[in-house]
């Protein structure tokens, strides 16, 4: 059985921005005869005393870190965001802000595993529009090749009933575009959620395998916008992550040209985007169990089609094992047959 690490132990407690005292106040340590509540947790953190199973949930969830964390060699280092498009204040390095390196981390380690099995397949076709453009190119231009690339008018998504509706077409036609488009916004439990204030998006502009991140925890009415705001970034071949704010000109050009795709005019009755009555099992935070259906449905969701596919036809022609399936799903291995069996993605 592997030790916890006593310097993680304390590199978590800190970045969550706590004290000892707090921090034991939190995790419900108590003084007694021969110990104080605080020197329990310093004995703790020193590595003279291991901690308890129930004593390490309760830090995975104050500190907000996956319960893993703690048995790492070594504090995790920031993360290759690429360029940081959001404005943030000037702060130390937030417990939300390691998240969010962790999380880009295992995207970008996903993306890596993606290409490198289309290389080897000879599937690796660079896409030309991928960096294909400057922002002095204009937004009439750049707005002309969104529309190409996805083989898409502004009609056709204003066409669809409702938001979820229109965000599946614009994802279908990204996707055949050859990009891929994921839905995540935690490490896999509330714990670990990240607020949109931290980033809304964060693209990959690699000509073979183009990945975009959407930050489910977003509205679903806003997943449209911030898949159309990434995509521009991949056409001005932008690798990086974006907030909320458009205080830098890279941002606002991006935000301009997906607002002149989706909404044209201050015309938008026609595309209802109160998606309050469109809520279901796939957004189902207790369907998220291991085995049932619901729960493969709402991976298959969040995955996409596209790499769900590649996956699919690798492991078929036997060029893809089940735990490299498991890595580039981001599932464990027992996992893989039944996500992959399981009905198409919405």
């Amino acid at each position: 059985m592997p030790q916890v690490n006593p310097a993680i132990m304390v590199w978590a407690r800190e970045t969550a921005g706590l004290s000892q005292e707090e921090a034991a106040k939190k995790l419900g340590l108590r003084d007694s005869p021969r110990s104080s509540a605080v020197e329990k947790l310093a004995f703790i953190e020193r590595g003279q005393k291991e901690p308890s199973r129930p004593q390490l949930l309760k830090m995975a969830g104050q500190y907000r870190r996956p319960l893993l964390t703690f048995y790492l060699s070594k504090p995790p280092q920031k993360s290759n965001r690429g360029v940081d498009f959001r404005t943030l204040p000037q702060s130390e390095y937030s417990p939300e802000e390691a998240l969010l390196d962790a999380l880009i981390r295992e995207i970008r380690a996903r993306q890596s595993m993606v290409r490198v099995i289309m290389e080897d397949e000879d599937e690796a076709v660079p896409l030309p529009f991928v960096g294909s453009h400057r922002i002095e190119d204009g937004r009439a231009a750049v707005l002309e090749s969104l529309q190409a690339v996805l083989g898409l008018t502004t009609s056709d998504y204003r066409t669809q009933p409702n938001a979820p509706l229109a965000f599946a077409l614009l994802r279908k036609s990204a996707e055949e575009a050859g990009i891929f488009v994921l839905l995540k916004g935690d490490l896999g439990n509330h714990v670990t959620a990240l607020d949109t204030t931290i980033f809304r998006g964060f693209s990959i502009a690699d000509e073979v395998a183009p990945f975009i991140l959407i930050n489910d925890r977003d509205a679903r009415s806003a997943w449209p916008f911030t898949l159309m705001h990434e995509t521009v970034h991949l056409l001005l071949g932008n690798t990086g992550v974006s907030g909320g704010s458009a205080e830098n000109e890279v941002e606002r050009f991006c935000n301009d040209v997906a607002g002149e795709f989706l909404l044209p005019t201050r015309d938008s009755e026609r595309l209802n985007l109160n998606d309050s009555d469109e809520i279901d099992a796939i957004t189902a935070k207790s369907s998220e169990q291991d085995g049932g259906s619901s729960y493969y449905r709402t991976r298959r969701h969040r995955l996409g089609s596209r790499i769900i596919g590649l996956v699919k036809r690798m492991m078929a022609a036997d060029a893809l094992s089940t735990s490299k399936a498991a890595q580039i799903l981001g599932v464990k291995p027992r996992q893989v047959q039944p996500l992959l069996d399981t009905g198409s993605s919405r």
